[in-house]
């Protein structure tokens, strides 16, 4: 296994913070990628605090119920 680290919330109160994340090993087949920077947009920001009260659809899959 190889630790890696990601950005997460324990809840939604709670603010993003970064955190160790376990990777498996890489297989033959996977390709490595080295990420340097990135962003976070709007819509990880609704997956953290559930900003779409009373919307048909759900925190978890951020799509249509419907």
């Amino acid at each position: 296994m190889r630790t890696t680290v990601g950005w997460g919330a324990d809840d939604s109160a709670a603010a993003l913070r970064r955190t160790p994340v376990e990777r498996r090993d890489l297989r033959p087949d996977d390709l490595a990628v080295r990420v340097d920077y990135c962003g976070v947009c709007h819509s990880d920001l609704h997956a953290v605090q559930p900003m779409t009260a009373g919307r048909p659809w759900s925190r978890a899959t951020s799509s249509p119920a419907w």
